[in-house]
């Protein structure tokens, strides 16, 4: 999920359970797998990738609160235990999560409930996408099957119509997310509620280049803004991984998942 997804979902969790000051300390925490590729490079050690074959697994020891705010690209070797193994092909997609690696090596960590969050919303998007959207079989050929039609597509096609999935979805999870806590999630919320806690628990290099995937279009900005939540033909129209009208039952269903594990986690 992108970073905008993990910040909706885990805010609708944190104001119905707990309380919004808990989520802007640990908001940093559950966007941190995606954030420390900054300093860590490709995904596969921050969110605990096993190889294609199963045989190996990549991981990281997540970095206490003092080491995160030490950190940087130079000393990020020196500072945090991971481990890569050779052997993953170049694909658009990554390859399974070994969530039990992660809670093993991280569940020492002060804000491991905050780190799971985000692995467990990946999982969820990863299998809806592969269970429901997509047979990645051929992903190694660069060949993705549309299940709903048969269509084959490239892994240019697919990257682009992920994309796209992730942008309508959280248009509709925005909306969820009012509806629950009377929040409009525009640019002006993502400043207060993340970039602020960003600001103060990551090295601001770090913070500076997290926040820059989150920010909102002008055109998102302003419906989200509005309250112009519900999705229309064109906004459907380009997205060819489901049937027109299941888009919304497909993206309810995952979100829904995803938040069930969520608020499980505190």
């Amino acid at each position: 999920m992108i970073t905008r997804q993990h910040s909706a979902i885990t805010f609708m969790a944190h104001a119905r359970k707990a309380t919004v000051q808990t989520f802007m300390h640990e908001i940093p925490w559950t966007l941190l797998p995606d954030g420390i590729r900054a300093y860590s490079g490709p995904r596969q050690m921050s969110h605990f990738e096993q190889l294609p074959d199963g045989t190996d697994t990549a991981w990281m020891v997540f970095p206490t609160e003092l080491t995160l705010n030490a950190l940087s690209k130079e000393n990020f070797g020196e500072l945090v235990k991971f481990y890569r193994p050779e052997g993953y092909p170049k694909c658009v997609i990554g390859e399974a999560t070994d969530i039990e690696l992660f809670d093993t090596k991280n569940y020492a960590n002060k804000h491991y409930h905050a780190l799971r969050m985000h692995m467990v919303q990946d999982i969820v998007l990863d299998n809806t996408l592969r269970a429901v959207l997509v047979d990645v079989t051929g992903r190694f050929r660069d060949e993705f099957k549309v299940k709903w039609n048969h269509q084959v597509i490239d892994g240019a096609t697919l990257r682009q119509q992920v994309a796209l999935f992730e942008s309508i979805g959280f248009i509709h999870l925005a909306g969820k997310v009012c509806e629950a806590t009377g929040k409009k999630m525009n640019n002006q919320w993502f400043k207060e509620y993340v970039l602020e806690p960003l600001m103060v628990q990551y090295p601001e290099d770090l913070a500076v280049n997290t926040f820059k995937y989150m920010r909102l279009s002008d055109e998102e900005d302003a419906r989200i803004t509005a309250g112009d939540f519900e999705l229309t033909d064109e906004d459907k129209k380009d997205f060819i991984l489901c049937k027109p009208d299941e888009l919304e039952d497909i993206l309810d269903k995952m979100y829904a998942e995803a938040y069930f594990y969520t608020s499980r986690e505190f």
